[in-house]
């Protein structure tokens, strides 16, 4: 599992046909938060006017949205895998859960592949290439000890020696009642 994961993260050639449920569902992660990555490059560039940016906003909310979704898809299917079952039992609780950590691994992923992007563009800057070489080490070290605690997490749920709560988001941003309720009050303060 965790071998085929690390093939994804690095961006290494993949049937994804047959691969099952799991993997496609960290394949739609991985491409969400590539979509994310990319507005929110887009959002802070100069030349775009003030709607342009609230309308990619809007995007990267939806997008976190489905995002959201995703993780707790994945962590869904988790936990029917390996029968997961709340113990009450806080000494054997591992607070992030699986998809969360699958989530880490897909922004690790992307900065890797830009930082890879940026090394082959800086052919004549010796000193601003090496910078970002160390960088690419730096991050590939985080890629590499988030899939060794996943692969623990894993053999561990496996075994019954861990378990996780999947916790659906609370999200008060978004709710029009609480914004609508709120500009009333200003609009009689006022």
């Amino acid at each position: 599992m965790i071998t085929t994961i690390r093939k994804i993260c690095l961006g290494k050639r993949i049937e994804l046909e047959g691969l099952g449920e799991f993997y496609l569902k960290f394949f739609e992660l991985l491409q969400i938060n590539q979509t994310i990555w990319d507005l929110e490059d887009l959002v802070r560039s100069d030349y775009l006017s003030i709607s342009e940016k609230v309308s990619i906003k809007s995007q990267i909310d939806q997008k976190n949205q489905s995002r959201n979704d995703e993780v707790s898809a994945i962590d869904q299917l988790l936990e029917k895998t390996y029968h997961v079952q709340d113990r009450h039992d806080y000494s054997k609780l591992i607070p992030e859960s699986p998809g969360m950590t699958l989530d880490k691994l897909t922004i690790i992923s992307i900065r890797l592949k830009s930082i890879k992007q940026i090394i082959s563009l800086l052919t004549k800057n010796k000193p601003l290439l090496n910078e970002y070489k160390g960088k690419y080490e730096i991050v590939l070290s985080q890629l590499e000890d988030t899939l060794g605690y996943l692969k623990y997490t894993f053999k561990a749920l496996k075994l019954g020696e861990i378990y996780f709560k999947s916790y659906q988001p609370v999200k008060i941003y978004n709710d029009s009642r609480i914004r609508q309720y709120i500009d009333s009050i200003n609009n009689k303060n006022h």
